[in-house]
């Protein structure tokens, strides 16, 4: 037997051993990156469900109701009350939200649906005065899609 033969056969098998194995490792960083945008995608929606809990308080609800339609006859403790909805709903779901999404790990077609529903509520009476008030402490990219009428989704690079 040849000895050359024998060792260029090993370094073909070792090459090939090399090009699965990373072929192998390459799948497996991918599948864990979409289990982890989806985990994060879950914990996200389940914040955000927790962030309107409140809101399903019928005294709350109306409040709510009033403050988007009519904040103007709301009194100082319906006013604080209001606030207090929006910053959990505005500030501490959206922008959770986006800040996932600017990361990357927030899937673009869901942070659109919420993007577009989010901005209805501060396109309300209320919501404008009170987006106004307290928009600097929203998350930049909560911000800039709350003004931006424009629907597309651009990728986060």
């Amino acid at each position: 037997m040849n000895w050359d033969a024998i060792g260029a056969f090993g370094e073909v098998a070792g090459a090939l051993v090399v090009i699965i194995s990373v072929l192998y490792l390459a799948r497996q960083v991918r599948l864990s990156a979409e289990q982890s945008q989806h985990s994060s995608s879950q914990a996200v929606d389940a914040s955000g469900l927790t962030a309107f809990d409140p809101i399903y308080i019928p005294e709350n609800s109306q409040i709510w109701t009033k403050g988007h339609s009519e904040p103007e006859p709301l009194m100082d403790h319906e006013r604080q009350i209001f606030n207090m909805l929006m910053v959990r709903v505005l500030i501490a779901s959206f922008n959770t939200t986006s800040h996932y999404y600017s990361l990357g790990v927030y899937d673009g077609e869901l942070y659109l649906r919420n993007a577009q529903y989010f901005r209805t509520l501060v396109e309300t009476p209320g919501g404008k005065s009170w987006h106004a008030e307290h928009k600097h402490l929203m998350h930049p990219e909560s911000c800039r899609r709350l003004g931006d009428q424009n629907d597309e989704i651009q990728p986060v690079i």
